[in-house]
């Protein structure tokens, strides 16, 4: 691995690669078979000395490669209600990512020192920011506005078909970030020196595209300025992923984001990372300032893919699974050389975020203390070895953002709470519409094309249902018990292209007799139509009481749920 010296600059004044650090057990090897030949007493003595330089050589290459150490335990802070993603967390504990709102609109956010901020949209209904606010708590991501985009594209992924913007946030400012002249664009990373990274519209109609939108490119904007990337010779759409401090980019390079190619760019040049033996999906996910890259890959056939860890000496590493499962990706690392993400069972029915160090990946929720919340998938991990990631709440079937913070070196060990940590501990199985959310977002095209718009093997997708509840969650006053409470709508609406199938509308949960629905809908609903349904509630017993309406249907997603009605106690 190369090693980044930042006072050295090249012809477009970015930081320039240097030579490789030795290696350790190399140069003391050397050292040793010269002593060797001299006699044993001077061997003796060269000894001590070879033990103190490998020593000195390992503080230098320390952060070039994982450290040895035992597994940390963790203590895990609740961040709320989550999209199926969160973005990162930087050197001071801050953590973006994805709320979901009360309305069920998805808005970015920023978690520092306990406290959220919800960051907002740009007239539209959605936003999300992605991979950690940086040490001076910048956030990019992306936002909706209120028009529709012209070609219908569906380029945010929420489903709504409005253009797209993506923006910068700081000290309490969400600001635009302009395109290569096309409707849409994405911010999808940001280093410490204020970089943007994402993917840009120009004005070109896309030729590789089967429905009508433009095309799409890899981009950084900086000090209002912003500048394309070449993508991969062949190509025509790209798009940065993640940037570190050194100006190295990582990200996709592809034909209307079929199929997907893992490319870096340094020095104004695109080099293509190989894969895992597959040709379909490979999206690199971060890299961090050693130079080291994480994501996924197909493997040969491309019926699954694995994590991988790339670096300039080794290429390509196939990181495995966690047993049992066939899945698996990375999405984060640090520069101390540690890797978290998810590892899945063949069907997404059983998902895991895990901790790779080492050579060995752990199940994430193993080191943390007994919790109602399973950790399925882990997204980022700062320098103290901090991790964020969603877990889906047993008692409630929510999904939610999580912090999970090591134990000092003083109370590692023993927890504070006297719980100690698992060593293993039973799968849980992800609800219906976690697994297909989780199958929708492990291919590039949920963030950039609409389902529509996205190729598989050079033959389009059919258009398909979208299937929306609003509000997702209702609340209820207190009621008498056996009387009948006044009844509060859900709105079902089609917001797809084709007709959504209803097989079922019902109330499941806990406390499913305590509530009764009717409704509208009938046994179909055309793409742009909409129905309603009327839930009440009548206790059977005192305190609080829970379920959820829940719609089966040919949508993605299916069942959808309104959850949680409760009745204060």
């Amino acid at each position: 691995m190369a090693g980044i010296n930042s006072n050295s600059q090249g012809a477009s004044g970015r930081p320039q690669l240097t030579t490789r650090l030795p290696r350790p057990r190399q140069q003391a090897q050397r050292i040793k078979e010269e002593v060797v030949k001299k006699n044993l007493s001077a061997y003796i003595t060269a000894i001590t000395l070879i033990s103190s330089l490998a020593a000195s050589i390992q503080l230098a290459a320390q952060e070039l490669q994982p450290q040895k150490k035992e597994l940390p335990r963790y203590t895990i802070i609740d961040l709320g209600p989550a999209a199926d993603w969160v973005g990162g967390v930087n050197n001071k504990g801050s953590v973006d990512g994805t709320a979901i709102l009360l309305d069920g609109t998805q808005h970015a956010f920023l978690w520092r020192k306990g406290a959220k901020t919800v960051l907002g949209t740009f007239g539209g209904p959605n936003s999300a920011a992605f991979k950690g606010p940086t040490e001076k708590g910048q956030v990019v991501g992306k936002a909706e506005t209120p028009t529709p985009d012209p070609f219908g594209e569906d380029f945010c992924g929420f489903g709504t078909q409005l253009i797209c913007v993506p923006f910068v946030w700081q000290n309490g400012a969400k600001a635009p970030l302009r395109t290569l002249g096309g409707n849409n664009g994405i911010a999808f990373g940001v280093n410490n020196r204020g970089q943007v990274a994402g993917s840009a519209e120009n004005t070109t109609q896309d030729p590789t595209c089967p429905i009508p939108s433009l095309e799409a490119k890899a981009v950084i904007w900086e000090k209002d300025e912003i500048q394309e990337l070449p993508t991969f010779p062949g190509d025509t759409d790209s798009a940065v992923i993640s940037i570190n401090d050194d100006s190295q980019a990582v990200g996709i390079s592809t034909n209307c984001f079929a199929t997907l190619r893992n490319v870096l760019w340094q020095h104004g040049t695109v080099i293509d990372l190989g894969n895992l033996g597959g040709t379909v999906t490979n999206e690199p996910n971060n890299i961090n300032n050693q130079g080291q890259v994480v994501g996924f890959s197909d493997l040969p056939g491309d019926a699954s893919f694995h994590a991988f860890l790339w670096t300039e000496d080794k290429g390509m590493q196939d990181l495995g699974t966690l047993p049992g499962d066939v899945f698996s990706g990375g999405d984060g690392n640090n520069d101390k050389g540690q890797v978290v993400g998810f590892s899945c069972n063949a069907d997404f029915s059983i998902c895991r975020a895990f901790l790779w160090q080492n050579g060995t990946m752990t199940d994430l929720n193993t080191l943390i203390p007994a919790s109602p919340l399973s950790l399925f998938e882990a997204f980022g991990i700062n320098s103290r070895g901090e991790i964020t990631g969603v877990a889906i709440d047993q008692t409630t079937d929510e999904t939610r953002a999580f912090l999970a913070v090591p134990e000092n070196s003083e109370t590692a060990g023993s927890d504070p709470s006297g719980a100690a940590a698992e060593t293993s501990r039973p799968n849980v199985v992800l609800p219906e519409n976690v697994r297909k959310m989780l199958r929708q977002r492990l291919g590039f095209g949920h963030f950039m094309r609409s389902p529509q718009q996205v190729t598989l093997g050079k033959t389009a997708v059919n258009s398909a249902p979208t299937a929306t509840l609003s509000p997702t969650s209702l609340t209820f006053s207190a009621q008498g018990i056996g009387t009948t409470s006044p009844a509060k709508s859900v709105t079902l609406k089609n917001t797809g292209t084709a007709s959504l199938t209803i097989t079922s509308i019902a109330i499941t949960g806990t406390n499913a007799g305590d509530f009764a629905q009717t409704h509208t809908c009938g046994s179909s609903l055309a793409a742009g139509a909409s129905c309603t349904i009327s839930v009440t509630f009548k206790p059977t017993a005192s305190g609080t009481r829970s379920a959820a309406l829940s719609v089966t249907d040919n949508a993605a997603g299916s069942p959808q749920k309104v959850r949680n009605f409760l009745l204060p106690a």
